[in-house]
């Protein structure tokens, strides 16, 4: 291979793999996992009933 050619070659690889890597960052940043409108799910505060606990004792034994 001449050196002219190994040159060209060279440029082709090197393009190639700019490209390839503008494409991929162009990818990961149009398609997100996260969504860009999320809205937390509200904390719910619950309360133990001890007569259904009184109830489940009762049917253990």
């Amino acid at each position: 291979m001449k050196q002219k050619e190994l040159l060209v070659f060279s440029i082709v690889v090197f393009l190639t793999v700019i490209a390839w890597m503008i494409i991929d960052i162009y990818h990961v940043r149009n398609s997100s996992l996260i969504n860009k409108e999320f809205t937390p799910i509200p904390v719910r505060s619950y309360t133990i009933d001890s007569s259904i606990l009184n109830i489940l004792k009762g049917k253990v034994k």
